[in-house]
């Protein structure tokens, strides 16, 4: 029987609810990553109206729904009723499971929905049950009101209007300054083995190196892009015991914006920083102004992350980690395959993808492009951009178009360093993409006739590591993730210098005040790279989260790696024949002919689930390419010992690499070398290596079932 109750009773239970297992997760979420607003632009009005739809909005609608329904019928509004409180229920016990639990996701299901089924039940019988329970609807006024004002959120909810030194500092130069910080990018992979700029992978970079000063002993000031950006563009250190401040004009109104407004004209993009003033940098970009659909889109996403078991958001979802704004359109569609279908329900997925490609384009590559043609001829203007590139994910080939996302596996440690080489491939390809981007920026330049006569500093916010064992940005163990590039190409400069010079990138606010002629009226921590008394090598402090790292520039300035990183992947070739050489690489090169020569049958009969539709009709002007090859391979028997695979393309072994698992289930990723496609129809074969007690490699060609798609996500990082 249906237990009768005051329908306030239950509504209150409802908004309660509501609080506990939508709101308070979310604001959980954010509270310490208001970086996640600054990014879409959100300001104190776009908060507050989110904070009223997922705190009063959302179960306002559940209850009004229940009313509707009692009006019909009292019973079946019962049985809404319970129905609505096992869900929320279920809900809270899912995310409070997920928090502590790497679990079967079956099993976290079925307990948390045993636990939201016991609640259910408790709240039907007992009176007590339900009333405590009500009484967490008060959460719906004190989770907001915490998040608004209690976390970092409230210093864009309580945001000033200090505009620093704005219109303050006259100047009669008008050098244009052009600045581009890159994000996430590492030196070493520029470098040969002599340590000079590899001319043949990266022709762009060497080409500005030879018309700028290269300063390669330069160092970040912190690992975080919401600490850096500030620290370029205002010359000070990040604070040490203000983590909290945003990336935004108000936590650092003394920035170059307001040390050139009212002088300068700005072409600025901002992805992650807001320290322009809107008067002054109000772009129409994505990037730049709030947008509900992306807001709400990344918002889903964040929830979905909070709610799904552990090993379905690593397989699954984009990863939370990689930025902080349009998390769900990380994934490229397959356009080359869309051309060949003519079927109804293939045009209506062809018209769904065509418009995530558009979203998607409208990204990093896009962004690029449109800050380099706002770049006008004019003198007296400030052209900035941080772009998030060579960031991952990386999904960029060197000449611009794009492969299929692999969803890798989380955890923020590379788990060995086959892996580790796997993904430091695609970020060299991805590098490749930048170097273009560069050329594509001086060319434009040159065409305006703004290169000669302006400052143009290219840099990067921070770098990276690919070692096994640790995580990507990890500066206890490996602080050479602060070494990053710097290019100043002064003006009327013609000939390139390496100046050796220990460097930070807080020194490149001086730089440009010290071309610019302008006397900074603000204290700064950085110094001019033009100083004739050059910074000696010095000790770095870096507050993070409550710990403090003491690191010497010596230290962060390690060319160790290279030696490994040449032996792996060459140096002085294409990247688009690049693919990573192992010490038990032999079959490179080899033909699909000479293979069969060797083929032997073996008790392991591998077969791997792949679909072969892409490379059936594949078009090389089109802007995707199905170069990212992975799976799982499923044995017969068991096998303890190593496993290679051997893949051809075209009736040539392009890449031959480790597979990581034990017994019966492998697993393999690998891009496949651009240049080795051709027009039309591709051939592809895997071949799977064992090895003998001799070291004779022992082939057998890998069975491919192209019956369904490969969804494996196992091949992690």
């Amino acid at each position: 029987m249906i237990r009768n109750q005051p329908f306030i009773i239950d509504a209150l239970l409802i908004y309660g609810l509501c609080a506990i297992t939508v709101a308070q997760p979310i604001y959980d979420a954010l509270g310490n990553g208001a970086t996640f607003f600054v990014a879409h632009d959100a300001g104190k009005l776009e908060i507050l109206v989110f904070a009223m739809i997922i705190s009063v909005g959302l179960p306002t609608i559940l209850v009004i729904a229940e009313a509707i329904v009692g009006l019909l019928s009292s019973p079946v509004r019962h049985i809404f009723h319970y129905s609505l409180v096992f869900l929320l229920a279920w809900a809270f016990a899912l995310a409070a499971l997920n928090n502590f639990s790497d679990a079967n996701p079956v099993f976290i299901l079925v307990c948390s929905g045993f636990l939201g089924l016991t609640f259910t039940v408790l709240v039907w019988k007992l009176d007590s049950v339900r009333n405590i329970s009500a009484i967490v609807s008060f959460g719906v006024i004190v989770f907001p009101a915490l998040f608004l004002f209690m976390t970092p959120v409230s210093k864009i909810v309580l945001a000033g209007n200090d505009a620093g030194v704005e219109g303050q500092v006259p100047t009669n130069m008008t050098t244009p300054v052009v600045l581009v910080i890159f994000d996430e990018f590492s030196p070493l992979g520029l470098l040969d083995s002599e340590n000079n700029i590899d001319s043949v992978r990266f022709p762009n970079f060497a080409a500005l190196a030879q018309t700028s000063t290269w300063y390669p002993n330069t160092v970040s000031v912190h690992f975080r892009t919401r600490y850096v950006i500030p620290a370029i563009l205002t010359g000070n250190l990040p604070p040490r015991e203000n983590e909290d401040l945003l990336p935004t004009q108000t936590s650092y109104p003394d920035n170059i914006f307001s040390l050139l407004g009212g002088n300068y004209e700005f072409n600025a993009i901002e992805p992650i920083s807001k320290l322009c003033p809107k008067k002054y940098c109000n772009s129409i970009l994505a990037t730049s102004s709030f947008g509900w659909g992306v807001f709400w889109s990344d918002i889903v996403v964040i929830y979905k992350h909070i709610f799904y078991p552990k090993i379905w958001a690593r397989m699954w979802l984009p990863e939370l980690s990689d930025g902080w704004h349009n998390f769900a359109n990380l994934t490229s569609p397959n356009t080359a395959l869309l051309k060949q279908r003519n079927d109804k329900e293939a045009k209506i997925a062809g018209n769904f993808l065509t418009s995530h490609k558009v979203k998607k384009l409208q990204g990093r590559a896009r962004i690029f492009d449109e800050f380099k043609n706002n770049i006008q001829p004019n003198s007296s203007t400030f052209d900035f951009l941080h772009s998030v590139l060579p960031h991952s994910p990386w999904i960029y080939l060197p000449d611009g178009r794009h492969y299929k996302e692999r969803q890798m596996k989380r955890g923020g440690f590379w788990q060995d360093q086959p892996k580790a080489d796997e993904v430091y491939h695609r970020y060299l390809m991805q590098l490749g993409y930048v170097d273009k981007n560069v050329g594509k920026l001086i060319h434009h330049l040159k065409r305006i006739g703004k290169f000669d006569k302006a400052i143009i500093i290219v840099m990067a916010d921070h770098g990276l590591n690919f070692q096994a064992g640790l995580k990507r940005r990890d500066i206890k163990d490996n602080p050479s993730t602060l070494h990053v590039p710097l290019f100043v190409k002064y003006p009327k400069q013609d000939k390139g210098v390496i100046d050796e010079r220990f460097s930070y990138t807080i020194d490149i606010l001086p730089t440009i005040a010290d071309v610019l002629e302008i006397e900074l009226p603000w204290n700064v921590d950085g110094q001019s790279l033009l100083a004739e008394v050059p910074r000696k090598n010095s000790t770095l402090n870096i507050w993070d989260a409550g710990k403090e790292y003491t690191l010497f520039q010596d230290e962060i300035i390690n060319l160790n790696a290279i030696p490994d990183r040449i032996e792996k992947f060459g140096e002085r070739t294409p990247l688009e024949n690049l693919s990573i050489k192992h010490s038990h690489t032999t079959l490179i090169g080899q033909s699909s002919a000479e293979l069969d020569e060797i083929l032997i049958e073996s008790e392991l009969k591998p077969k791997l689930k792949f679909d072969l539709k892409d490379y059936a009709n594949i078009s090389l002007s089109d802007d995707y390419l199905p170069a990212m090859f992975y799976g799982d391979i499923e044995l017969a028997v068991e096998h303890e010992g190593p496993l290679s695979i051997a893949v051809t393309l075209n009736g040539k072994v392009v890449a031959d690499i480790p597979t990581s698992g034990k017994g019966k289930m492998r697993h393999f990723a690998l891009l496949l070398p651009p240049a080795a496609f051709v027009e039309g129809e591709n051939e592809l074969e895997a071949f799977l290596i064992a090895f003998s007690p001799t070291k004779k490699p022992i082939v057998t060609k890998i069975q491919l079932d192209t019956t369904r798609s490969n969804t494996s996500e196992k091949f992690g990082s």
